[in-house]
This record gives structure tokens, C-alpha cells and sequence, in this order.
């Protein structure tokens, strides 16, 4: 490994350790992956099969596939990506604004019933967290890309 892969390394494992010393919680993103986990439960509280493999094993797979096939991630590639998940991120908070204001005309409505308001409201918060968690993935996307860039541009000083 490069002297600067391993800087990465250092400065990402000493910020998890202040973290914790800290009890830093503004760091904390659990609340939002077990909100999304929750999302692909059935009703009895097994996870459903068919998404779990879907959303999480397929990309990882792949991802492995394109790793040890040596895919490289070049500075133009990197660039474009972090355009392109930047404006799905302004999408996503509009979604979640969009969802969110649709909460207050379902409760104002007089003519539903307890169960088509308790399942409206189940979809809205599902909604919202799914929302949530992909705003939470574009981010680390982000966050990738520019550490991309920023190692090709570091290797150059180490």
C-alpha cells in the first residue's frame, strides 16, 4: 500500500477512536440504517430474502468483481460522479420535503379511516427513511470521490 493509503487509514481509524472516547453523537448514522433495515422486514420480523440480497450483497459482489479485476477510478471518472450524486442529493431533499409536507394534508382529512390513515402514515415514514438512507449513501459516495481526487493528488507530495 501507498504511504498515503495508509494516512487515510490513520486519520479515519483516530477519528473513530475520539469518536468514541468523546461520545461524539453527531457522528451517529445507526439511527438511520436500522430505520432503512426496518424497511425490508416482513411483518413478523424476519428480513425479506429477495431485497436484503437485491440492495445489499449483488453491489457488493460486483464491487468485489471490480476490484479484483483491477478497476481503477481515474480523476475525470471521479469528478463526474461526484456532479451527478451531488444533484441526485438536491433531488433526494426534495423528495423528503415533498413526503414530509404530504403528512399534515392526510391528518387534516376527516373522510379516512383509522386503518387507510395508519397505512398512510406507515408509507410516509418508510418513504422518508428510505429517502433518508439514500441521501446518507449519495453522501458517502461523495465523500469516496473526493478522497479519490485527493490521493492522486497527495501521492504526488508523499
Amino acid at each position: 500500500m501507498d504511504t498515503i493509503n495508509w494516512i487515510l487509514i490513520a486519520v479515519c481509524i483516530i477519528l473513530v477512536i475520539l469518536s468514541i472516547i468523546f461520545n461524539v453523537n453527531y457522528m451517529d448514522c445507526t439511527n438511520i440504517i436500522k430505520k432503512h433495515m426496518d424497511f425490508l422486514k416482513n411483518d413478523d420480523g424476519k428480513y425479506l430474502m429477495l431485497p436484503v440480497i437485491t440492495y445489499y450483497f449483488v453491489p457488493l459482489i460486483i464491487s468485489i468483481i471490480a476490484i479484483r479485476s483491477g478497476a481503477t477510478v481515474n480523476k475525470e471518472f471521479a469528478e463526474s460522479m461526484i456532479v451527478i450524486i451531488s444533484i441526485l442529493i438536491s433531488s433526494f431533499f426534495m423528495i423528503i420535503t415533498c413526503i414530509l409536507s404530504m403528512k399534515p394534508i392526510f391528518v387534516q382529512n376527516k373522510k379516512l379511516s383509522a386503518l387507510q390513515y395508519e397505512n398512510i402514515n406507515c408509507q410516509i415514514k418508510e418513504s422518508s427513511y428510505t429517502v433518508i438512507f439514500e441521501i446518507f449513501i449519495s453522501f458517502i459516495i461523495v465523500l469516496l470521490c473526493v478522497v479519490s481526487i485527493l490521493q492522486r493528488i497527495l501521492k504526488a507530495y508523499f
